[in-house]
């Protein structure tokens, strides 16, 4: 049994525990379930791409960084312009958002022509790397920070190779290879909602696809608390997911990006996440 048919078929246990369905049900409930999934990932997976951060120039102490990698995460096209949404903190290095905007002044290099940007006294260049077919992802391509908002952990970039136009409506062209954008869904944040998170656990080049339960939203959350969680299961969340799409499995629209692992000291991976909704991107990208 494949792995996301596995994780489908733990969650209808939380929904079968909660719900108290017949086995009748359960069983429809479940083949509906996988189903979608399946739908899901497919109108996903093509449109996230892996986000790549590297740092030179020289530090505080006069040392100096020749090209130091930071991190991955990931990302997603979110509109046929080419912007890509992604979680703020993987590109601007814990910063504010207004102080990451202030530092990151373009600066061309004269011998490279390679476009970097000015984070915390180091240069900063981001990079994307998209998928030209299933499990082959192109090399990296430079990207653009176009905003960020540090308070909601999002940012959005582009990559500075411009896309072609897509031949149809809601599509999208990266670089000769036109799939379709899912929809991004402001409304879709509500508790029992079954979601995917598609991401690259530990910087790995393969795009792996974990699957939750929203437990909590804003609405039932501390004043001020903007995320909200997921249950996570069978497998656990680990970094390199930060930035990834959020979806809602059973609409395929996506609902949310990927934020925070929430686990305990000492712990490797956890079954609890926060995400942010995707209205914060929509906000970013007016």
């Amino acid at each position: 049994m494949s792995n996301w048919v596995q994780s489908c078929a733990v969650l209808l246990v939380l929904f079968v525990a909660t719900a108290k369905l017949t086995y009748g049900q359960a069983q429809d409930a479940q083949s509906a379930i996988i189903k979608s999934a399946h739908k899901a990932g497919a109108l996903i997976a093509p449109i996230v791409v892996r986000v790549e951060t590297e740092y030179a120039g020289t530090t505080e102490e006069h040392k100096t960084i020749k090209r130091h990698r930071r991190g991955t995460g990931a990302g997603f096209f979110v509109d046929e312009r080419g912007d890509i949404a992604t979680a703020a903190h993987v590109v601007c290095h814990g910063n504010a958002g207004k102080e990451c905007m202030e530092d990151l002044a373009t600066v061309t290099l004269a011998q490279t022509g390679e476009h970097i940007r000015k984070s915390g006294g180091l240069d900063l260049s981001v990079y994307i790397r998209y998928r030209k077919s299933p499990g082959v992802y192109s090399e990296r391509i430079p990207a653009t920070i176009l905003a960020v908002d540090d308070k909601e952990d999002v940012a959005i970039l582009q990559p500075q190779a411009k896309l072609p136009a897509a031949r149809q409506t809601n599509h999208i062209n990266i670089y000769g290879v036109e799939v379709e954008l899912p929809a991004l869904d402001s409304e879709g944040v509500e508790s029992d909602r079954f979601v995917s998170v598609d991401g690259f656990p530990l910087g790995t080049e393969r795009l792996f696809t974990i699957y939750g339960k929203i437990i909590q939203t804003a609405d039932t959350a501390p004043t001020g608390q903007l995320d909200f969680l997921i249950a996570i299961g069978p497998k656990k969340i680990i970094e390199g997911y930060s930035g990834a799409p959020v979806t809602d499995v059973m609409s395929a629209k996506i609902i949310g990006v990927q934020s925070m692992i929430i686990q305990t000291e000492g712990e490797i991976g956890s079954n609890l996440a926060a995400a942010i909704p995707i209205r914060y991107i929509r906000a970013l990208l007016k």
